[in-house]
C-alpha cells in the first residue's frame, strides 16, 4: 500500500493503494459498484472507534461520552456508537427513536433543543429521557405532561452562560441566544421547577462548538465549572447530572491544525478534580460530542459526468451537489467562502497540473463545490472525493424536485489506515505588495475591531488572520467588513469575499487598496 504523508490531518487517516483512494480497505471504485451508484456518503466503522479510543485515552476516567445524533442519525453509526459511548444527546422525536432501537438504555438519553413540540416532549417522558429545558413555557409542558401520564419527567435546566468563548465557529452561549435559560435567570427557574413535580437533575451547559484552540477550549472549561458551581446552591435537589457540552473542533481547511487532546485531556482532569467534584460528589458529568467524533471518519463520494470548458476556464459537473454538501458550496452566501480538501479518487498522489471548478447537477449557480481547485482530470469519467464531516440529515433544499439525485450511505466495517492528499490551489508565499499607509489603517481597524491592542505591535503582512487569531470567527469577519467600509468609504460585495482576502493581513490590505484605487473615497486620499 502506497503511504505518502499528506499535510491535511483528516486526508491522512485515509489509504491510498495503487493510486485509488481506501475506504474502509476497500477502493473507492469498488465501493461505488457495491453501492450502485454515485453519489454516496462513505464510513469507516474504524475511524469512530479510533477517534473515541484517543477521547478515552486523553480524558478523566469520571467524564462520560455522548455521542450528539443530530451529527449523524445514520442507524448503522448510531448502534456502532452504543458500544462505544456512555449516552446520547437526541434533537427530534426522529433522533430518539433511532437511539431508542440501540442498547443504550433511556436515562442515559438527552433531549435538547429549542421548539420542542408537545408530542416530541410527551414521547421523551414517556420513554424517562432527560429534557434539557430551554424555557420557562416548556417547563410548564412537561409538568402537564408528566401529570397526565403519571410520570416523573427527568429534567436539566439548560443555561445559556454569561460568558463568551472565543474561536468557536458556532456561538451556543452568551449574549441573546434561542438557546436554553440565561444564567441570571437560572435561580428563578429552579425555585419553579421545586414547586413542580419534576425530577431535577441537573444543568445543561453549551457555549460553543466547532473550536480547536486547546487553550481556549480550556478557559471556556473553567469559566463553566465555575458557572455550575455558582448555580449549584439554588437547585431544588442534589445535583446527580451535568452536561458540559463539547466544543471540539475538527481542522476543514488546509491551515487547520488538529487540537491538542492531551492538552485538553490534563485541563479537564485538573478542573473536574480541584473544582467539579468537590462541589458535586453525586454528580455525572458529560461531554456531548457530535461531528468530532463522526466528522473525519467518511466523505462524499461523486462522479464527474461531463467537462465543460467556458471562455478559459475548466468545469468539471459531478452528480451530487449542495443539496447533499450545502456547507461546501457556500451555504447560500457564507461570508468567507473556502473550499473543503477534494481530490480525484482514482488519481490519488498525482500532482495537480490544471485549475477547474467542481459543479453539481442542479440547474442553479449556486451549486459551486470547489471553485478554482488544482487538479489533474482525465478526459474519461472519474471520481471526485469531498473529504467532509459526515451529513446530519435532510439537506434544506427542495427534495422532492425532479432535479434532485438522492445520495446513499454506505458503511464499512473492515481494517483502514493511510494517507490521501488534498488537492488545493497553492497560495504566495508572500503577501502582495501594498502601501504602507493602507496596511497600518487597516491593521488599525482589525485591532479596534478583534480587541487585540496587545497584539498590535506583532501584526504585520505575513499575520495569518482567519484560521490563525481566534477572535476572528464568521461573526467578527462581518463586524470588520463593515468596519472596513466604513473607514475607507467604500462598498465590499459578498461576491468579492473569498477565504485568500482573509488568509494574511498583507492580503486583506491588498484587498482594500484595489477597492480604494478603483472606487472614489469620501476624504480619504492615498
Amino acid at each position: 500500500m502506497t503511504a505518502v504523508a499528506y499535510a491535511h490531518p483528516t486526508i491522512s487517516r485515509f489509504a491510498i493503494a495503487a493510486g485509488m483512494l481506501q475506504i474502509g480497505g476497500l477502493p473507492v471504485g469498488l465501493l461505488a459498484e457495491r453501492a450502485g451508484a454515485t453519489p454516496f456518503f462513505a464510513y469507516e466503522c474504524t475511524g469512530f472507534t479510533r477517534r473515541v479510543e484517543e477521547l478515552r485515552r486523553a480524558l478523566p476516567d469520571d467524564i462520560h461520552l455522548s455521542y450528539a445524533v443530530k451529527a449523524n442519525p445514520m442507524p448503522a453509526l448510531v448502534q456502532h456508537f452504543s458500544r462505544q459511548v456512555d449516552g446520547f444527546d437526541v434533537a427530534s422525536a426522529g433522533e430518539m427513536a433511532v437511539a431508542a432501537d440501540t442498547p443504550i438504555p433511556a436515562d442515559r438519553a438527552s433531549f435538547a433543543g429549542p421548539g420542542k413540540t408537545p408530542a416530541e416532549l410527551s414521547r421523551a417522558v414517556a420513554a424517562r429521557v432527560t429534557i434539557s429545558l430551554e424555557s420557562e413555557t416548556e417547563a410548564l409542558r412537561v409538568a402537564a405532561i408528566g401529570e397526565r401520564l403519571g410520570v416523573r419527567p427527568r429534567v436539566a435546566a439548560r443555561v445559556n452562560p454569561d460568558f463568551q468563548v472565543k474561536g468557536s465557529g458556532m456561538r451556543l452561549g452568551s449574549g441573546s441566544q434561542q438557546f436554553g435559560v440565561d444564567a441570571e435567570q437560572v435561580p428563578a427557574l429552579l425555585t419553579l421547577l421545586a414547586a413542580m413535580d419534576l425530577d431535577v437533575l441537573g444543568f445543561h451547559v453549551f457555549a460553543g462548538s466547532l473550536n480547536f484552540y486547546a487553550d481556549i477550549l480550556a478557559e471556556a472549561h473553567g469559566r463553566t465549572a465555575d458557572l455550575v458551581v455558582r448555580l449549584v446552591g439554588a437547585a431544588p435537589q442534589p445535583v446527580r447530572y451535568v452536561n458540559l457540552g463539547g466544543g471540539l473542533g475538527i481542522p476543514y481547511f488546509e491551515r487547520d491544525q488538529a487540537l491538542d487532546l492531551a492538552t485538553i485531556g490534563d485541563n479537564r482532569a485538573a478542573v473536574m478534580s480541584e473544582r467539579l467534584r468537590p462541589a458535586l460528589p453525586e454528580a455525572r458529568f458529560v461531554l456531548e460530542l457530535g461531528r468530532f467524533l463522526v466528522g473525519e471518519a467518511g466523505g462524499y463520494v461523486t462522479r464527474v459526468v461531463d467537462r465543460m470548458e467556458s471562455r478559459g476556464h475548466t468545469f468539471l459537473v459531478v452528480d451530487g451537489g449542495l443539496h447533499h454538501q450545502l456547507a461546501a458550496s457556500g451555504s447560500f452566501g457564507l461570508v468567507i467562502r473556502k473550499n473543503y480538501p477534494v481530490a480525484i479518487a482514482n488519481r490519488m498522489g498525482v500532482p495537480g497540473a490544471e485549475t477547474v471548478s467542481v459543479v453539481g447537477c442542479l440547474c442553479t449557480p449556486l451549486d459551486l463545490l470547489a471553485p478554482d481547485v488544482c487538479l489533474r482530470v482525465p478526459r474519461s469519467a472519474t471520481l471526485w472525493r469531498s473529504f467532509r464531516p459526515a451529513p446530519t440529515g435532510w439537506r434544506p433544499v427542495p427534495q422532492r424536485s425532479s432535479a434532485i439525485r438522492h445520495r446513499r450511505s454506505c458503511w464499512f466495517r473492515s481494517q483502514a489506515a493511510g494517507f490521501a492528499r488534498p488537492m488545493r490551489r497553492s497560495h504566495m508565499a508572500r503577501s502582495p505588495e501594498i502601501s504602507q499607509a493602507i496596511l497600518e489603517d487597516v491593521k488599525a481597524v482589525v485591532v479596534v475591531t478583534l480587541d487585540i491592542e496587545d497584539q498590535a505591535d506583532d501584526l504585520g503582512p505575513e499575520t495569518g488572520l482567519y484560521g490563525n487569531l481566534p477572535q476572528l470567527d464568521s461573526l467578527s469577519v462581518v463586524k470588520l467588513i463593515v468596519a472596513l467600509q466604513k473607514r475607507f468609504g467604500m462598498e465590499i460585495e459578498i461576491s468579492e469575499i473569498v477565504g485568500d482576502i482573509f488568509d494574511t493581513l498583507g492580503r486583506l490590505a491588498a484587498f482594500v487598496e484595489s477597492k480604494v484605487r478603483r472606487e472614489p473615497l469620501r476624504g480619504v486620499e492615498y
